[in-house]
């Protein structure tokens, strides 16, 4: 018998796949994405499909744009676009009649925790992007002033 019967499969990992994200933020790293998280980033919040997981980590290197796509989908430019449809897994009966209340619940939980923390670390994501970009630039001028002044 498969785990995953019609109407019955079990819960997600709620708790470890959004202290994966956590850890991203946190360590400015998204190499600490798990493979549970990225699984459910890819299914459940609007990301299309990567060839794997190093090839996502390669497209959201840059943090900022991931906490952006986590709030947005790869689909919007809504910030609030999945934080509106945070509970669209639970509100539908034919998710609940597929998949089973328990498992839809988790999803729901975990969009809803994942959305939570890219809202928290967006600003300090786009900080580091801005401050990455303005050492680059500040770089690329002494570089040139050394060489034409």
């Amino acid at each position: 018998m498969s785990k995953y019967e019609k109407g019955n499969w079990p819960a997600q990992d709620t708790k470890n796949i959004i202290a994966s994200v956590r850890r991203v933020f946190e360590k400015r790293d998204i190499g600490q994405l798990s493979e549970k998280a990225y699984h459910h980033i890819t299914l459940h919040m609007g990301f299309i499909a990567h060839y794997s997981r190093g090839g996502f980590m390669n497209v959201y290197s840059d943090l900022a744009d991931f906490a952006t796509n986590l709030l947005t989908s790869e689909h919007s430019q809504d910030l609030q676009h999945n934080e509106k449809n945070v509970d669209q897994y639970v509100r539908d009966n034919c998710f609940i009649r597929e998949y089973g209340q328990a498992y839809c619940q988790s999803v729901t939980d975990s969009n809803r925790g994942i959305v939570e923390l890219a809202r928290k670390h967006l600003p300090t994501m786009k900080a580091i992007r801005a401050q990455s970009i303005e050492n680059a630039e500040r770089q690329e001028l002494a570089r040139l002033q050394a060489k034409y002044c």
